[in-house]
């Protein structure tokens, strides 16, 4: 199964070249005119990376425009990310001691859409922002689990897991998979896997020992499972 990142690179190559996808384009240009020249999405790709920093400043105009976009529109967060993708993926490879690529992809698409979706707008360099939040939020986590205590019982209930609200996007995530859930995009299996995982904080390993299942099997259900709330997310449920 491919990871977070790469499953929403695909989601989004359908979305820009599809009939929904120009007539977005077109709604987004009628409520944000710097998006006028662009022709397609494919188009605003190009200028919103700006690789040949030729205009920085318009670029960053480009991905404000669809920070307030976003704030509502699925399609706006997808394509954020996106934009965003070449560095989410080095910054997930930046962990690769701490976790296998996909479980660091993973972490770092819930930052970058808890950032994406609350950004503070006029905040300048905003795609330096973000990545700057999502390296945090990963540098956090790989802390939190070096200094994990003693494992939550598998058994114990959702409603009395204690969650360290402070993290920079658990907040975000909790609401995410909620959300997945009562839309019926994720069952209460998948639901607690991802909660116990990544915001207890409770190891593949110790689910494995606490369940029977191998640590893979585990680890392929978590991936389904937040591969379907990013799905949901992106306004493409799994």
């Amino acid at each position: 199964m491919p990871d977070v990142l790469t499953d929403l690179e695909h989601r989004w190559g359908v979305f820009a070249h599809s009939t929904h996808g120009r007539r977005v384009l077109a709604r987004w240009q009628r409520a944000e005119p710097i998006l006028a020249d662009c022709a397609t999405l494919d188009e605003l790709t190009l200028a919103a990376r700006d690789q040949d920093g030729r205009d920085l400043d318009h670029r960053d105009e480009l991905h404000l425009a669809l920070l307030r976009l976003a704030d509502q529109d699925q399609d706006a967060r997808l394509t954020m990310l996106h934009l965003l993708r070449p560095a989410l993926v080095a910054s997930a490879r930046l962990y690769s001691d701490t976790w296998p690529y996909d479980e660091a992809a993973s972490i770092a698409v819930f930052a970058a859409l808890d950032r994406i979706i609350r950004y503070p707008h006029g905040l300048p360099r905003p795609a330096a922002s973000i990545v700057r939040w999502v390296r945090r939020a990963l540098g956090k986590e790989a802390v939190r689990l070096r200094r994990l205590p003693a494992l939550v019982p598998w058994n114990e209930g959702l409603d009395e897991i204690a969650v360290d609200t402070e993290q920079p996007c658990w907040d975000e995530l909790i609401d995410l998979v909620a959300q997945a859930l009562d839309a019926g995009a994720i069952d209460h299996d998948k639901a607690r896997l991802v909660l116990l995982n990544r915001v207890v904080g409770v190891s593949t390993a110790a689910m494995a020992e606490q369940t029977g299942a191998p640590k893979a099997t585990i680890r392929q259900r978590r991936n389904r499972a937040e591969a379907a709330i990013a799905a949901f997310v992106a306004g493409q449920a799994a």
